[in-house]
């Protein structure tokens, strides 16, 4: 079917979150497809934070972006009649963490509608089968999450597409053209230091404390990512400061993966991380748990090692790898990105979807 306009439907296009990144990703490749693109979204702040307007981003296409206007309704009366000139041929809603947005203006919309899912239904307190059934289409972030949905939704004639994440490639391009020492030296890693680092917020699903608990004596750990989080504040009360930085949230999370000698991640769930992706593309060593997407990434031992989640005293020994063998995986990895996740390849993915091509 061909898309010619299309309304996303996110519940935040503003923050640096797994959602909200992807969720843009998305809609820069509807519009390289050709599609006109709009967003409605609430703002963290403002529940019923509405944001529509039209701004150029890059393809053929116009993308309706956080800052261009902002109409605050208080009525579900007020919202009808904001989108009363948004005609679109398809909606995409990104994430069950929009669906409540969505479920506000729904009736105002009478096209095909489509929902992104990067959760688990394995790490959701309930599986909101019955709205899911609401949808045309249904596209997820790795194969395990597709399959784990599938069963559950048991609906042989919805059609069920993959699109794995990505990295936008401007910002690994920049630094990419960057000498890791002369980063390591700005960001006051010392030559000398095994630095792990873990780009990731501070809380329990991404398994800081495992690291911590894991960490072998030889190297330092650097905690990159939000930590106003209860486990943040549990960790730094209880944790040696000459073993693990606590660097909080960086505009430069990139250069802090690729100044690493090994980027961990411990994660108890993932979707398919970022992070990981975003280390596969600037060639630093990768050190994960076996959780979810992950595998689709990384296969243990030939582009990364991964550690089994019901073990984490595995992830000692996974970290002291021997140092010439993870920098071949990083290689072998850094490869297997520009073959299977760069952007021309998620591009085209969602570009087959919206004008028909891609088969479920």
């Amino acid at each position: 079917m061909s898309t010619g306009a299309v309304l996303f439907v996110a519940f935040n296009l503003g923050d640096r979150s797994g959602a909200a990144t992807t969720a843009r990703h998305a809609m820069r490749a509807a519009a390289e497809a050709g599609c006109d693109v709009q967003a409605l979204t609430s703002s963290p702040e403002a529940a019923d934070a509405i944001v529509l307007g039209p701004r150029p981003r890059g393809g053929k296409g116009m993308i309706a972006w956080l800052t261009d206007a902002r109409y605050h309704w208080t009525t579900r009366g007020e919202a009808m009649s904001q989108l009363q000139d948004v005609k679109p041929d398809r909606v995409i809603v990104n994430s069950l963490g929009s669906l409540g947005l969505w479920q506000t203006v729904q009736s105002r919309f009478n096209c095909p509608t489509t929902l992104v899912l990067q959760e688990s239904p394995r790490h959701l307190p309930n599986t909101p089968t019955d709205a899911i059934h609401m949808f045309d289409e249904l596209v997820f972030a790795s194969s395990r999450c597709r399959d784990e949905w599938a069963k559950l939704i048991d609906r042989p004639d919805l059609p069920m597409h993959t699109v794995p994440n990505t990295c936008e490639p401007e910002p690994i391009d920049a630094v990419l053209q960057l000498d890791r020492a002369d980063v390591r030296r700005e960001l006051g890693i010392a030559d000398d230091r095994f630095a792990v680092v873990c780009v990731a917020s501070v809380q329990h699903r991404k398994g800081q404390d495992l690291l911590i608990d894991h960490l072998p004596d030889a190297a330092h750990l650097y905690l990159v990512g939000e930590d106003d989080y209860p486990l943040a504040r549990q960790l730094k009360a209880r944790t040696p400061g000459d073993r693990v930085t606590y660097v909080g949230h960086s505009d430069h999370a990139l250069k802090w993966t690729y100044a690493a000698d090994v980027l961990a991640l411990a994660s108890r769930a993932e979707a398919m991380p970022l992070t990981v992706l975003e280390a596969m593309a600037l060639g630093t060593p990768v050190v994960a748990s076996d959780v979810d997407g992950i595998p689709e990434l990384i296969t243990d031992g030939e582009t990364g090692v991964l550690f089994p989640i019901s073990q984490p005293a595995d992830l000692h020994d996974a970290l002291l790898t021997d140092r010439a063998a993870l920098l071949a995986m990083a290689k072998r990895a850094q490869q297997r990105f520009a073959t299977d996740f760069a952007w021309p390849a998620y591009s085209k993915r969602w570009r087959d979807i919206l004008i028909g091509e891609e088969k479920p």
